[in-house]
């Protein structure tokens, strides 16, 4: 965060604005389908949309934006990491109090421990400790196996613990995923594509949305019904990302939707 201000900008421009733009279209196409349109629901509806992802990120960015500005401008030195720290944590508290925020809490630590290794991984001497990165990936890969295994045999406070760990070896295991593809010889075919889909994270959750759940969509209940619940959901996948890809590739060409649903420049 070398501009404050222009990062705070930048943030609102990326996240805040396509946010409010994708969950008001969300709500005119389900009020459209079921003929029901009321507009302090569709005002509502930018807290409670199925959005939740994009305001949670933003909220996030929000209050790294704060710590790091309090940081900046403290002082005493001795106090300024503990003083931050603490202000990010009161923020955290507050914001998740607002209606339809309170997984903040559930998701900030993916956020802080995914920003603590983007900075040690970038650092000169980080070289060193890669492969002992990688091998501890590899061995929450290993517990994100073992996780999905036991979690539909126990119960109460173990089950959340496993729920818990699921989710952090899940991104250990989705980064030992792309590593074993980028070792393979013909690793690069298959990389490019799911690089491009990376890339447009951000656009791909938006309208996939609006796609599967605000539109008549049969062909997920169609396929249950008749080859199975995985092979349906293999399906849905590929062709919700077929059509996001196709929107997007579409939406680029016009500058205001660019701007507005894609928060790009």
């Amino acid at each position: 965060m070398k501009d404050a201000k222009r990062f705070l900008i930048g943030k609102v421009k990326r996240i805040l604005l396509p946010y409010l733009v994708w969950s008001q279209l969300n709500y005119l196409l389900g009020a459209f389908r079921s003929g029901n349109y009321r507009f302090i629901s569709q005002l509502k509806n930018v807290l409670v949309s199925q959005f939740w992802f994009l305001r949670i990120l933003f909220l996030m960015f929000l209050i790294y934006w704060i710590f790091v500005l309090i940081y900046r401008n403290l002082p005493l030195r001795m106090l300024k990491m503990p003083l931050s720290i603490l202000a990010a944590i009161v923020f955290t508290v507050a914001f998740s109090q607002i209606p339809g925020c309170n997984s903040l809490m559930t998701y900030i630590p993916f956020f802080v421990v995914g920003n603590m290794i983007y900075k040690l991984l970038n650092r000169s001497f980080a070289q060193k400790y890669r492969s002992v990165f990688l091998g501890v990936s590899v061995l929450f890969s290993i517990l994100f196996v073992a996780s999905i295994f036991l979690f539909f045999k126990t119960d109460g406070i173990l089950q959340l613990l496993i729920d818990k760990s699921m989710a952090f070896s899940g991104a250990a295991a989705c980064f030992v995923f792309c590593r074993l593809l980028y070792a393979l010889p013909q690793g690069s075919k298959l990389t490019a594509p799911i690089e491009k889909i990376g890339k447009n994270t951000l656009p791909v959750y938006a309208i996939h949305w609006c796609i599967l759940f605000s539109l008549p969509f049969p062909l997920y209940g169609h396929l249950v019904n008749s080859i199975g619940l995985w092979p349906s959901v293999l399906i849905v996948t590929i062709v919700w990302l077929f059509l996001c890809g196709a929107l997007i590739y579409l939406l680029r060409k016009i500058k205001i939707a660019r701007n507005l649903l894609l928060g790009e420049k």
